[in-house]
Parts: structure tokens; C-alpha cells; sequence
């Protein structure tokens, strides 16, 4: 539900006495489709950042950020140092608006046009990303003629007794979303005599009312932010927060981490899968080969039939059929290298005999090898499936030897990192220094069985308390 309407409304609703009458100093990015605003002096510096892209936009507030020495760009400078006069929500729609003396900064989520733009009092307009040029001048008729509210959105809703009122409320309601109809679907099943306008309307408060809550399944990779009273398809760890900002936050921190772990599992089951296959052939073209069995005594049954009659080989011949003296005398018929000596060809034969007899050693013992390999490589790929631990997955990576990921290092390589506390000689507590360092605390340093600790109700820093010193 991060980019739900009545979320983002929320989210509005409580941070928006925290910006009020700051001082916007630089917009900057240095990274693809992600703005960071540096708000206020040296001394209380706040960081907004915003997210346009379409598959994960969001905005928050951070408590520290550290520009880049390089690779950043500015925007809008030319209407900075500017103080937010106000910080306020489309009444239905996904577009936030910071209000600055002089323009206007807009944060539209539209799908592949989700974009952050400035219009000016002359209605000139500045794109972070790139906007089709056409549709410009609607865009800024568009969002004069939008009204935009502060407070609490608690639309006058009435859905009719149709049938299908889910189909109603998204042709009346757009703005309600996806989220809010399935929570109304899991809750007005059949039988349930409920008014499907009360029960949407106390759905929509409760998302203002409710603790925060972001829900996430580290096995299946699956997150998602909500509220304490909504419902669960699925098992899923859960941790609650005291704002939207907060949980904001960490939803974003936990999701680039299980995309991280998903895409690692990936490129891990695809190594595996053309390992596998690979692996299977070349067993198959051994059994083949094992199955034939060996072929030395053939050989060495020739080379000692061509030594009894080397008498009867002419140089340059390329075939003999001779008598087989070892089986009733059959004829059989001999295969001759014409440049070789009749010595020489019988040579070759006893040399075959020995060459076959290693090979199919050799091929007895490589199927083994490749036998283990196999249950190794499907075993690793079972443990994979079930590993919750980045570094674990990176440490998988590293010995199957697959390359080109971005490794964040070993656990023991991460605590120089942190601020490191010993207690009591032997309990260790790490401390984040800022919030990135704090999203990288709790997401990639920190154990399953580690205990994490945040004021409530206050910002500051992430703790996690290392268990396995208990």
C-alpha cells in the first residue's frame, strides 16, 4: 500500500507541520529516478527523498543523507533557498505539492509518467525526468484547476446496493485503490449483512487511525506496508510502527533487500539449472559409454592374433581376415593402419586395449564425480530457496562462482561500519550513524536471531543487540 492514496494522504497529514516554514537548500540526484531534498541549516538538516520510479515510487524524510563528491546533479537552483509554505495532497489523486514562495514542486505518481516537476508563477515547468513535450501545457491547466488539501481525506462515499459494487467504486472512486476494494472484498464476503458504504468508509479511516505495519515474507520475497487491522493471505513476520514516515523507511530499506535476495536466488537457480543440464549429459553420453563396457579384451585378442600372423600381413594392406584361434576358429576381419608395419599395427591394438581399459576407469570414476556434483548443486539449489541471509546468498554466489553481483561484504566486515558498544564484557550492540547506515544496519548487517531497537515516537538511531554473545 505504499503508494496508495489515503497512505500518501497520511503521510501528508503528519509530516506536514515538519516542513512547514523549512528551507529547501538543494535538490540534487545521484541516483537513476530518485530526488533528495536538503531541508533546513547545518545545524537541524532533515533530507526529503522521492522516488519517481513507476514500479516503486515513493517520498520520505531522512535524517541524514551524504551527497555524493561526484556523479550528482542539481535541480531546480534557480529557485533556491526557498521555504515550504505548505505541504499538501490532490483531494483525489496521487500528486503532493510542496509550496515555495515563488513555484511549486509537484510529486505525481502516474505510472510509467510518475515524475517530479516545478511550475513557476508564470507557469513554466521543470521536469526532473524526461515529459512528453505535448502534454505540458495540459499538465499545468491540470494541476491549477486541482484542488489540494492538508488535512484528513474522508470522501463522501455512497455506493449504491448494485451487485457488483466493486466495479462501481472504481468507476466513481478511482482514487480509492486496489488495496482498499480487496480489503472491502476479504470483509464484505457472502453472507455478511454489512452496508458496503459504512464498511468502506470505516476501512478508510482506519488506514488514518491504525498503527502502521509493514508485513514481509523474506521466503517467498513478498512486502508489503498496511495497517494493523487489515488482513493476510499469508504467513508473514510483521513490524509495527509508530508513524507512516517510519514505516515508510523501513519498507523501502527490507524492499530493496528482498529484491536483492530474490534477484541473487534467480541468477543462482539459472546458474544451477544450466549446471544441471550440463552436468546430465555428460552423464548420459557416460552411461552410454558404460554401458558398452570395455572393449580391451577385443583389442588385445586382435593385437595377439595379429602377432600369430604377422607372416601372413603385406605392408600397405588395409584389412586381413584371419581365423579367430580363440573362438572356434571364426573368421574375423581386421581393420589395418596401411602405413604400419604388421609389428606396428599390433603395437596400436594392445595400445587401444590399454587406452580403453583407463577410459572406462577413468569414466567410472568421473561418474561418480559428476554424481555428487549433481546432488550438491540440487542440494544447494533447495537451500537456496529457503535462505533469508543476503551475505549467505552472497557467500553461495561466490562459491558456485558467479559473477557480476554486488556484494555487501561479510557480517565482520560490515562492523567497522557502525558505532560498536561492548556491555558488561560481553554483550555487543552496533548503533547506526545515520539512516542510510541505519537501513544497512538492520537489512544487511543484522541477524534473523538479533534483537533490534528504536526509540519509539522519536527519530534516531537503529540498534541491534548481537545475540550469539549471550
Amino acid at each position: 500500500m505504499i503508494k496508495n492514496y489515503f497512505i500518501l494522504n497520511r503521510f501528508v497529514s503528519e509530516t506536514r507541520d515538519l516542513l512547514i516554514g523549512k528551507i529547501i537548500t538543494e535538490i540534487f540526484s545521484q541516483e537513476k529516478d530518485k530526488l533528495i531534498f536538503r531541508v533546513g541549516d547545518s545545524g537541524e538538516e532533515i533530507y526529503l527523498e522521492i522516488s519517481a520510479n513507476p514500479a516503486l515510487p515513493y517520498f520520505r524524510i531522512l535524517e541524514d543523507f551524504r551527497r555524493a563528491k561526484k556523479n550528482s546533479i542539481d535541480f531546480f537552483q534557480e529557485y533556491l533557498p526557498a521555504e515550504i509554505k505548505d505541504f499538501e495532497i490532490a483531494a483525489s489523486d496521487r500528486i503532493l505539492r510542496l509550496s515555495l514562495p515563488t513555484s511549486k514542486i509537484y510529486f505525481m505518481i502516474r505510472g510509467k509518467y510518475t515524475d517530479v516537476f516545478l511550475l513557476d508563477e508564470n507557469l513554466n515547468a521543470r521536469f526532473f525526468k524526461k515529459y512528453p513535450d505535448e502534454s505540458t501545457g495540459n499538465l499545468s491547466k491540470e494541476m491549477n484547476s486541482t484542488r489540494f488539501i492538508s488535512g484528513k481525506n474522508l470522501p463522501d462515499i455512497n455506493i449504491s446496493k448494485a451487485e457488483n459494487i466493486y466495479d462501481e467504486i472504481k468507476g466513481k472512486y478511482p482514487f480509492v485503490g486496489k488495496e482498499i476494494i480487496i480489503e472491502l472484498k476479504s470483509r464484505n464476503r457472502p453472507g455478511n449483512k454489512s452496508d458496503g458504504t459504512v464498511l468502506l468508509k470505516k476501512i478508510i479511516e482506519e488506514v488514518f487511525t491504525e498503527d502502521p505495519v509493514v508485513f514481509f515474507n523474506p521466503k517467498l520475497s513478498l512486502i508489503n506496508l498496511s495497517v494493523k487491522s487489515f488482513h493476510r493471505e499469508i504467513e508473514e513476520e510483521e513490524r509495527n510502527f509508530p508513524d507512516i514516515n517510519s514505516a515508510i523507511n523501513f519498507y523501502v530499506g527490507k524492499k530493496y533487500y528482498l529484491d536483492s535476495l530474490s534477484g541473487a536466488k534467480k541468477k543462482i537457480q539459472k546458474h544451477i539449472e544450466r549446471e544441471v543440464a550440463k552436468i546430465s549429459r555428460k552423464l548420459n553420453d557416460i552411461k552410454t559409454l558404460l554401458d558398452r563396457g570395455s572393449k580391451e579384451e577385443y583389442y588385445s585378442k586382435v593385437g595377439n592374433l595379429l602377432l600369430i600372423n604377422l607372416h601372413k600381413i603385406k605392408p600397405g594392406i588395409k584389412q586381413i581376415d584371419l581365423e579367430d584361434i580363440y573362438e572356434n576358429n571364426n573368421v574375423v576381419n581386421i581393420k589395418l593402419n596401411e602405413k604400419l608395419s604388421p609389428q606396428k599395427n599390433a603395437e596400436r591394438y594392445f595400445e587401444k586395449a590399454k587406452s580403453d581399459r583407463i577410459l572406462l576407469e577413468k569414466s567410472k570414476e568421473i561418474f561418480r564425480d559428476l554424481n555428487v556434483q549433481l546432488k550438491r548443486l540440487k542440494d544447494t539449489g533447495f537451500n537456496v530457496e529457503s535462505e533469508e541471509n543476503l551475505t549467505e546468498i552472497y557467500k553461495i554466489m561466490k562459491e558456485l562462482k558467479i559473477k557480476d553481483h554486488t556484494d555487501p561484504g561479510r557480517p565482520d566486515d560490515l562492523k567497522t561500519k557502525f558505532k560498536h558498544y561492548v556491555i558488561e564484557n560481553k554483550y555487543h550492540l552496533y548503533v547506526g550513524k545515520d539512516s542510510s547506515n541505519n537501513d544497512l544496519l538492520t537489512t544487511k548487517f543484522a541477524k534473523q536471531n538479533d534483537y533490534w531497537f528504536h526509540a519509539r515516537s522519536v527519530s534516531g538511531s537503529h540498534a541491534v543487540l548481537r545475540v550469539d554473545n549471550v
